[in-house]
């Protein structure tokens, strides 16, 4: 028995009616496509300004030391570390403004320099303004170590305070002391200065230097 014929008439509507079918699916797929361009458009123009306003200098390995060295200098180690982590081998710059503080926290920032140093990182330390007591140990963490022409860096013995029985701060001025020669240890290896110039000089004073003189010491190498 033979086949009934298709209506030709009705086969052309459905052929017709597929691809317009067709055409919609792909003005669609086409029009999500271009959403999509634009959204990802908007969003590295979002991340460039959020890296520009907030961290255009750490996304250079560029970071600043602004204030007493205190808890903020932890965080600030931190984040570093983490940068570092992310960036093997990068050159890594610390800018210097700040009058010193905690002897501690400044150690945790100065070995986290270091250790830096030897994993390959090339650490610059730049004073700008100044670097004084803490802050000044901290410029020593460089291997590259710059100050900018008008600016200032102080040396100066421990400074602390102690209390409680007699003992007790016996105990402290020792630990005091010990503390000091270790300081003064990463002055005298990371520079051209002597322990006993350094006694004399910071001796119940504070020493302070220009670039020129830092220079000739061997505490910075360039003046900016």
């Amino acid at each position: 028995m033979a086949g009934k014929t298709k209506d030709p008439a009705k086969v052309s509507h459905k052929a017709r009616l597929r691809a317009i079918e067709l055409k919609r699916a792909e003005v669609e797929l086409r029009s999500a496509e271009a959403d999509l361009r634009l959204d990802t458009l908007r969003l590295e123009e979002a991340e460039r300004n959020y890296r520009w306003k907030a961290n255009v200098d750490q996304e250079h390995g560029v970071f600043n030391l602004d204030t007493q060295v205190g808890m903020k200098t932890l965080e600030l180690a931190s984040t570093i570390r983490q940068w570092a982590r992310l960036n093997p081998g990068h050159p890594v710059t610390l800018n210097i403004f700040s009058p010193g503080g905690s002897v501690f926290h400044g150690i945790s920032l100065y070995d986290t320099l270091r250790s830096l140093s030897t994993q390959g990182h090339v650490i610059t330390t730049r004073v700008v303004g100044y670097a004084a007591s803490m802050g000044s140990l901290l410029a020593l963490a460089g291997d590259v170590r710059i100050a900018t022409g008008e600016s200032m860096l102080m040396f100066h013995k421990l400074s602390a305070g102690t209390g409680g029985s007699l003992y007790e701060m016996e105990d402290d001025v020792a630990f005091y002391k010990r503390l000091n020669d270790r300081l003064a240890g990463i002055v005298v290896s990371r520079t051209d200065i002597t322990r006993e110039v350094l006694d004399r000089k910071w001796d119940r004073t504070d020493w302070w230097l220009t670039p020129k003189e830092a220079k000739k010491l061997g505490v910075i190498h360039e003046i900016d």
